[in-house]
């Protein structure tokens, strides 16, 4: 700072009164601006992936502050801060210049930063697997533009960084799976995502179920298997133990021959992992005979006679015979059926024959009545000649009568009977007009 002072004296000796000047010396240049803000102008070349950049400068009271953008002239900043948009991809700088009163110029203070604002070309992946797998695990490579980070999503979960490539997977579930990979350069910039998914099946299918098939004996050359699985299934069937084929519901079968045969099916899912198979199996039998004739059999026999019978059927098959609801047994074409031991009672004789494979064809059956033959036996016949008559009540078709009888003393007849038809009322008439009743309990 400078002053200078001028006063006036008159010859009379007085002093006018000063007149002065001030001004000050200025030599030296403005310090330099200090900058702030984003980028960081204190980290020169800084990367950055916004195309917006927004600068602060301090500089020295009353100075002008001028702007240089991308080393172009140098113009009014207009404000702290410098605000500037639309920057493109590569290498930018901002300088700032303070200019005193007196014209003097501070160095500029420069802010250099990055900009790189494109996104990385999105990954590459490899080794994907298949649509549908019956592995648990997976490893799966991926590759992008140099310098790149990957980050990973697994099934929608948080991303994370994804570690060397490939990343493998361990442990899958059942079900759907995607990995998720995006690739982010240094500037922070992400990728589009490059996305991984398939399915985990590692169940084979159940077993299906058969609802209908040809019985033993299956009389017919041809048949119908019916069956069914889960919703969409694929099956195979193996037919008498060949190779398995693809087939579905119904299956029907031709030219089949005599003798067993054997379906199985499985169901088979889209990896070809085939299921438990479900079989079934029967006897063909075209050759089983008709109901064979029966000659011989009256409708009666007396329990001490037999009935000389003859069986008619296809020529050389065998013949099975039963009473009632016993075991069939085998039995000739000349067949001889003795009363003796049976009860007095209706019986039905069942015959069939069988074919040369086992089968029993259908049965043809007679009824008959074995009915009774009384002796007597006494040691006086002083009332002349007993006859006896005995006759079932009627419908006692099931009940089976029988006894024995014999005297004891002159003229004294009992009988001893069991029934399960109820008493049997009937006349008893000898030679003198006596008159019985006979009961389950006896003669009176």
């Amino acid at each position: 700072m400078h002053n200078f002072a001028v006063t006036a004296t008159d010859p009379a000796g007085n002093t006018s009164a000063p007149a002065t000047a001030a001004w000050t010396v200025d030599t030296a240049a403005p310090d330099k601006p200090t900058l702030g803000g984003s980028p960081d102008p204190n980290s020169p070349g800084v990367l950055t992936n916004s195309r917006r950049a927004e600068i602060s400068y301090i500089a020295e009271p009353g100075a002008t502050v001028t702007c240089s953008v991308d080393e172009a002239e140098y113009v009014s900043c207009g404000g702290s801060p410098k605000v500037m948009t639309g920057l493109g991809d590569g290498d930018h700088s901002l300088s700032v210049v303070a200019t005193d009163a007196s014209g003097k110029s501070s160095s500029p203070a420069t802010a250099t930063w990055t900009v790189d604002a494109t996104a990385p070309a999105k990954p590459i992946l490899s080794g994907t697997p298949a649509i549908w797998t019956g592995s648990g695990s997976a490893s799966i490579g991926f590759i992008g533009d140099p310098e790149v980070a990957f980050v990973c999503s697994l099934d929608g979960e948080d991303f994370d960084t994804c570690g060397s490539s490939p990343k493998v997977l361990s442990g899958l579930a059942d079900g759907h799976h995607a990995l998720r990979v995006i690739a982010v350069d240094p500037a922070g910039n992400s990728s589009a995502t490059a996305t991984a998914g398939w399915n985990v099946d590692g169940m084979k299918p159940a077993r299906p179920a058969i609802s209908a098939a040809p019985r033993t004996p299956h009389v017919s050359r041809s048949g119908i298997v019916t069956f069914n699985g889960d919703p969409g299934a694929v099956f195979q069937c193996s037919v008498d133990n060949r190779s398995y084929r693809s087939c579905s519901s119904p299956l029907r079968l031709l030219r089949m021959k005599d003798g067993r045969h054997r379906v199985a099916i499985r169901q088979v899912d889209v990896l070809t992992k085939a299921g438990p198979a479900r079989s079934v199996a029967w006897v063909t039998d075209t050759a089983i005979p008709r109901a064979p004739r029966i000659t011989g059999l009256g409708s009666a026999i007396a329990r001490t006679q037999s009935a000389r019978l003859k069986f008619r059927g296809v020529k050389g098959r065998s013949f099975q015979c039963r009473l009632d609801d016993r075991a069939w047994r085998r039995c000739a074409a000349n067949f001889t059926l003795r009363a003796r031991g049976l009860d007095t009672a209706w019986y039905d004789l069942s015959v069939r024959q069988v074919s040369k494979l086992g089968n029993a064809g259908p049965e043809t059956v007679r009824s008959f009545e074995v009915t009774p033959s009384v002796r007597l036996s006494w040691t006086s016949l002083e009332y002349g000649e007993l006859s006896l008559g005995l006759q079932k009540p009627e419908g006692c078709r099931a009940g089976r009568l029988g006894f024995d009888l014999w005297g004891s003393g002159v003229g004294r007849i009992h009988i001893q009977g069991n029934s399960r038809c109820g008493t049997l009322t009937r006349r008893l008439a000898t030679g003198h007009g006596v008159e019985g009743r006979i009961t389950p309990g006896g003669v009176t």
